[in-house]
């Protein structure tokens, strides 16, 4: 990696850091500007510009990076990596975000996964506090179910095999289950002072995965589904 790759690298992350600085330090609801971040850094607004459309992209980012940095570690190194799906036209398409399940899977890696990302949270909590809350910024909450609705989906897929079940009900368990998890994240961030990442949780946090296996199990091999499934079509 070059120089100058080096140096646009690093000022990424001198703005992200500037940027969550002045949320968590702002007024409510005053909005960060790129103006603020340029006036703290010491740049001007078209060196922002350079590196990020807007600050609610620079939002996106700053998950999105992070995201990225949890599935990058050795735990994931042989698990399958999971990236936007294309319609979303995600501005960010080169960061992995997730790790999908696999085949027969214990779900191992989605505890890990879901640990990491909860201290992630827990860390930077009023920073995601303030935007969660903030009217001023783009809906965050609908960015992150929806970039996530598709790899809960592929979870799910996997997860049924050769099995049978209706797109009603699959669509169903992917939006339930999908809002379970970050409609957690959300009410703890906007309605309670309450710590998230307790000892007692540590062996929950794949649980959304093994009530969807559950569910699909039971789904699909009571008798007569079983029959249906092992009959021959005409």
């Amino acid at each position: 990696m070059g120089d100058s790759m080096i140096r646009q690298i690093n000022m990424r992350f001198e703005i992200a850091k500037t940027f969550a600085s002045l949320v968590v330090e702002g007024d409510a609801p005053h909005r960060v500007t790129v103006t603020d971040i340029a006036r703290r850094m010491g740049i001007d607004r078209k060196t922002f510009y350079y590196y990020f459309e807007t600050t609610d992209n620079l939002v996106q980012w700053i998950f999105r990076k992070a995201m990225s940095s949890i599935v990058s570690r050795p735990e994931f190194s042989s698990a399958k990596l999971a990236y936007p799906q294309e319609d979303l036209h995600d501005p960010f398409p080169e960061l992995p975000f997730y790790v999908q399940v696999k085949d027969g899977d214990n779900f191992i890696h989605q505890m890990i996964y879901f640990k990491y990302w909860g201290r992630y949270f827990q860390q930077n909590r009023e920073y995601y506090r303030r935007i969660f809350m903030g009217a001023t910024y783009f809906e965050f909450f609908d960015y992150i179910t929806l970039l996530y609705f598709p790899a809960i989906e592929a979870d799910i897929r996997i997860m049924l095999g050769d099995r049978e079940m209706p797109e009603v009900v699959i669509k169903f368990l992917t939006e339930y289950h999908t809002m379970g998890i970050f409609g957690r994240v959300l009410y703890h961030y906007t309605r309670t002072q309450s710590f998230m990442m307790q000892d007692e949780l540590n062996p929950f946090f794949s649980y959304g995965h093994r009530m969807i296996q559950a569910t699909i199990d039971l789904y699909c091999d009571t008798p007569e589904k079983a029959q249906k499934q092992q009959s021959p079509r005409r």
